[in-house]
């Protein structure tokens, strides 16, 4: 990227305690985005409390977060966090999204129908719905945290919720395929780009 982006996305994983504070060094972003915490490199971790604790490192001096409040771990993980943060630093806003109508999005409902999955949400006194071409769980909440990221650039508006339908399942990383001489190639990459 260079002077002329106006954003820039980056995927920040870790395995052990001690890497997000150099990673947050590196990227130092403006908007957080706290993902789902699933399972992956909890050997490197005491607890999932550890874990959600050593995330968060990457917000330190992010101007916004966004999470989900519905998983409990996240929320108790957030409000420990921002008892942590430094006078310099406790203007981070909260982005929250959640069943609850304390949340910045309530999602309202999630309907799964054969291949789509149509959520509704109320944001700021407004009702709103988004249809993905997806029913995991994992997809859908996805979704849900992007549509947040759109709402805090205030990028929302029905045309970009539209777009949410055109997308399209990807391979999964670490595809094993069959190469020549008995070899195997192991693919780990993955794409979104339409174009």
């Amino acid at each position: 990227i260079n002077e002329s982006h106006r954003l820039a996305i980056f995927e920040a994983g870790i395995s052990q305690p001690g890497e997000m504070k150099q990673l947050e060094k590196i990227i130092k972003p403006t908007i957080g985005l706290l993902t789902n915490i699933g399972r992956a490199h909890d050997e490197g971790f005491e607890s999932i409390d550890e874990k959600i604790a050593e995330k968060l490192l990457l917000f330190v001096q992010a101007k916004r977060l966004v999470y989900c409040s519905d998983n409990t771990d996240v929320q108790k993980g957030v409000t420990v966090f921002l008892n942590t943060l430094t006078a310099k630093n406790k203007d981070l806003q909260l982005f929250s999204w959640g069943k609850s109508p304390a949340n910045t999005l309530q999602v309202v409902s999630v309907k799964k129908s054969g291949t789509h999955t149509k959520i509704k949400a109320v944001y700021r006194g407004e009702k709103m719905m988004v249809a993905i071409p997806f029913t995991d769980d994992a997809s859908i909440e996805n979704a849900i945290h992007c549509w947040c990221v759109l709402l805090v650039l205030d990028r929302d508006d029905a045309a970009s919720r539209k777009k949410f339908e055109l997308l399209y399942s990807i391979a999964m990383r670490l595809e094993l395929k069959n190469g020549i001489n008995n070899c195997t190639i192991i693919n780990d990459s993955y794409s979104n780009d339409m174009h």
